[in-house]
């Protein structure tokens, strides 16, 4: 059984980024943080 995960990074088509993200939020019930400011200055 798995009980946590720590990270997730996906490589997926431009623009569809708001679908996966219901996806993960709705179907799966994984909850999204924002990126910490160090990665968020990279892009992404």
């Amino acid at each position: 059984m798995i009980t946590a995960v720590d990270h997730v990074q996906l490589a997926a088509p431009p623009g569809c980024e708001d679908r996966l993200r219901a996806y993960y939020a709705d179907v799966l019930g994984t909850i999204e943080i924002p990126k910490p400011p160090a990665l968020a200055a990279r892009g992404g």
